[in-house]
């Protein structure tokens, strides 16, 4: 975490952008669920998984994750409209 606010206040920005720099050298990185999962998401934070190894905790859970990006809602109105 000091490195973090260190980085922050290096590049004058907020935690998420110092987060993105850090995220290059890490040896570690703990995220949630999505952040692996959506390549959206993966892509914007540059995550790369060659090499990596991913663990899971609460592996229980990832049917749903998976499920709920996979989904989407629309209303009778919006499928008459499309």
């Amino acid at each position: 975490m000091e490195d973090m606010a260190e980085a922050a206040e290096a590049h004058r920005s907020c935690k998420f952008f110092a987060m993105k720099d850090l995220l290059a050298d890490a040896e570690l990185v703990l995220c949630p669920y999505n952040y692996i999962f959506d390549p959206g998401i993966r892509n914007a934070l540059g995550i790369e998984l060659g090499n990596a190894a991913v663990i899971i905790d609460e592996g229980h859970n990832v049917e749903d994750v998976c499920r709920e990006g996979a989904s989407f809602e629309a209303s009778l109105k919006d499928l008459k409209d499309g």
